[in-house]
């Protein structure tokens, strides 16, 4: 056709995608890869627990592990690539006796080694939040790093975090901080990010009255369906609604914080998409328990083969 621009054949790509440790192969015929690689989120502290008229937190979020990429000719990968998978941080569990929820575990670290020429990949875990308080709030974990893993919240201490130079120049994300639950209050919306995962929302409170509060919802992450994030779970014991995946590079997510509860147990944290901070667990009072944390979304890795 007259005035038409032919830019040959699309290039032919193969997508491969590590949910575990593992080995990398390159198909034969492969030019070049992108390589997406996520490091793990830190889990959500449990709920507190507490007498009916002292005010309590919802468990912290956790932090968001780091989000790297990096583009490999076929000479940097060689024969083949070392693929590590760091482990979620776990949630916190519930308590069913009086007294401050539990912390939530930090993340592992993600790497790709190839045994080419090419430079390893690396990409930390976020810390955990720290549990709901009595009469006090709880603090969210720190966001991983390329260099650093998130620091874990002690009481009402926020998580540490390292915002250094990306180790690559593009595409690369810090995931969302974890956020404090706030003591007889709704949960706090958790932190999104741009080119990372994000964290999930903290836990509800209850108040001194006492009244039950809902947990909070995940933060704002663009690239995912629901952008806005995900609601948190409505008071009364409801847990937080699931996490998102994105469909590219494979970070989710948070989780809702869970809602509290003066009349049953706490709500549950939301589950984390991948590399997501964990969401909180919503407080409770008297003989029931609170509502335990979220885990942490899992690592991963993603590298899409060019021919």
């Amino acid at each position: 056709m007259p005035g038409a621009l032919n830019n040959g054949p699309a290039a032919r790509t193969n997508v491969i995608t590590f949910t575990s440790s593992g080995t990398y192969t390159p198909t034969p015929g492969m030019v070049k890869v992108d390589v997406y690689l996520l490091g793990p989120g830190g889990g959500g502290g449990s709920g507190a627990l507490t007498a009916s008229g002292t005010a309590s937190s919802g468990g912290g979020s956790g932090g968001s592990g780091y989000s790297n990429f990096l583009s490999y000719s076929a000479a940097q990968i060689g024969s083949s690539a070392t693929v590590v998978i760091g482990a979620a941080g776990a949630g916190g569990a519930a308590v069913s006796t009086a007294g401050p929820g539990n912390g939530g575990g930090q993340g592992g670290q993600s790497t790709f080694t190839p045994s080419g020429s090419g430079p390893i990949l690396n990409a930390l875990g976020g810390g955990g939040g720290s549990g709901g308080q009595v009469s006090g709030n709880s603090a969210g974990g720190g966001a991983g790093s390329w260099a650093s893993f998130g620091g874990n919240a002690s009481g009402a201490t926020p998580g540490s975090f390292f915002f250094g130079a990306n180790q690559s120049a593009y595409a690369s994300g810090y995931g969302g901080q974890g956020v404090a639950g706030i003591s007889g209050a709704v949960g706090t919306q958790g932190n999104g990010a741009v080119n990372g995962p994000s964290s999930g929302g903290s836990g509800g409170g209850v108040s001194v009255t006492p009244a039950a509060f809902a947990g909070g919802g995940s933060g704002y992450t663009p690239v995912l369906t629901n952008s806005n994030g995900v609601p948190g779970g409505a008071l009364g014991g409801n847990a937080g609604q699931a996490g998102q995946t994105s469909a590219l590079a494979g970070f989710g997510g948070g989780g809702g914080g869970g809602g509290s509860s003066i009349t049953g147990n706490g709500g549950a944290g939301g589950a984390s998409g991948p590399g997501a901070g964990g969401a909180g667990g919503g407080s409770a009072i008297g003989a029931f328990s609170s509502g335990a944390g979220a885990a942490g979304g899992g690592g991963l890795c993603k590298i899409v083969e060019y021919f």
